[in-house]
């Protein structure tokens, strides 16, 4: 979340989307990786950055990449 588009789109994902989700399912949680931070939320939690993501992979149900602008 160093990059301002992907702050942005993590905030947007968090504010605007993740509670529509926890509506649907109650126990979800995000985990956020990458460089940065992540937004204080009780159910957002930031990994950090990993060398690689497949453990992370793994462990999801689902990946989301919440990018509106940039490439």
């Amino acid at each position: 979340t160093d990059y301002a588009p992907n702050a942005e789109g993590l905030a947007w994902f968090v504010a605007d989307v993740l509670p529509r989700v926890v509506a649907a399912v109650p126990d979800v949680h995000l985990v956020v990786t990458g460089r940065g931070g992540a937004p204080t939320h009780p159910r957002v939690r930031a990994a950090g950055w990993l060398p690689a993501l497949d453990d992370a992979y793994a462990e999801a149900s689902a990946v989301v990449v919440p990018v509106r602008r940039g490439g």
